[in-house]
């Protein structure tokens, strides 16, 4: 199993413990445990994951407890989220201890104590901007963007 996708747990909402350890797990897609809102506990560890997708666990409202250790994490923007969350949401989880494999500047240092001093971030910008673009609700419309980093989330709003 190197990957997991949505819709890998369809119909499983009651499922309250997840155990993915030692199953060489390389790349988890967002989205991937949407179906999951009963799940409590996730655990992820000795696995080859290097970082997870944006707000991963955002629908799992009831996760308590979260697994990530003995995976080796690169550490740069892409996983300051997960930082953040650990450290907002799972303060008091003690084997959750993921630690960075990469950079070297970084290694073996825990995710939940960085935050955005040991980065250079920089916010998606748009590249080409089109001179004039008429969309209404519901068409589509492409933009190409430029991020620091391959994982970027980037949330449209609009005025109003």
């Amino acid at each position: 199993l190197s990957k997991v996708q949505p819709g890998s747990f369809q119909g499983l909402t009651s499922l309250r413990k997840l155990w993915l350890m030692h199953a060489q797990v390389q790349l988890i897609e967002r989205n991937a445990f949407d179906d999951l809102q009963s799940l409590e506990e996730l655990n992820l560890s000795h696995n080859n994951l290097t970082s997870l997708p944006h707000d991963l666990f955002t629908p799992l409202h009831r996760l308590e407890r979260v697994h990530l250790n003995h995976n080796p994490w690169h550490c740069n923007c892409d996983v300051l989220w997960l930082s953040w969350w650990l450290k907002e949401t799972v303060p008091s989880n003690t084997t959750c201890c993921a630690r960075c494999h990469s950079p070297p500047g970084l290694k073996a240092r825990y995710l939940g104590e960085l935050d955005q001093s040991h980065f250079t971030c920089y916010a998606p910008v748009i590249v080409e901007p089109p001179a004039d673009l008429n969309v209404t609700e519901g068409m589509a419309a492409e933009l190409k963007c430029r991020a620091a980093t391959s994982m970027t989330s980037v949330n449209w709003m609009t005025p109003g």
